[in-house]
């Protein structure tokens, strides 16, 4: 659907344990065809995201955090 639209919104809910992101990276990696960024952190907790994600590297953490640029 993604490549049929000029602009795609995907909205996903917030979760205490920070499932609302993980899905979130889970829908990038898709509709980009490869890996993304992600907080270390989630790594720990969501192994599934090794599949869609690589860890942030401490530059990255630093600037805006946003799941799209």
């Amino acid at each position: 659907m993604a490549k049929q639209t000029k602009e795609s919104y995907v909205i996903t809910n917030n979760h205490f344990l920070g499932k609302a992101v993980v899905n979130a990276l889970e829908i990038k990696s898709i509709i980009s065809e490869e890996k993304v960024p992600a907080p270390a952190p989630l790594f720990k907790k969501y192994s599934q995201l090794e599949a869609v994600a690589f860890p942030e590297t401490p530059e990255e953490q630093r600037g805006e955090l946003r799941l799209f640029k």
